[in-house]
């Protein structure tokens, strides 16, 4: 649970205190899974310089991917951590969440997932 408040206020604090710089652009991990091209056409707009991706360059396996996580889905990428744990951490991890203002984060994780079983 001390992990999971930590990256919260860490998650918030950049938010909160960084986003006001001119320049400054957040893109998280849950974008840059489920949507890469738009997380990499965002940053290089405020770089203000072109950017073109590789058509399957998003869908590879970086250098530092565990050879027993490749190919495993982009929903188990993001949310695979619900699996390793008990009931009882996850919730407890997602009381965190709640109650440091991470909801957005979630919620938009989840109309993702919602999205793509349309």
């Amino acid at each position: 649970m001390k992990m999971a408040a930590y990256w919260a206020l860490t998650e918030n604090y950049v938010e909160r205190e960084l986003s006001g710089f001119d320049g400054f652009v957040s893109v998280n991990y849950d974008q840059m899974v489920l949507e890469p091209e738009q997380a990499l056409n965002t940053v290089a707009d405020v770089l203000d310089v072109s950017c073109s991706i590789e058509e399957d360059a998003v869908e590879k396996n970086s250098n530092t991917t565990q050879s027993t996580r490749h190919d495993i889905s982009k929903m188990n990428r993001i949310a695979g951590w619900k699996s390793e744990l008990n009931s009882s951490q996850v919730r407890s991890i997602e009381k965190v969440v709640q109650e440091l203002g991470m909801l957005e984060r979630t919620d938009f994780i989840e109309s993702k997932v919602l999205n793509r079983k349309k």
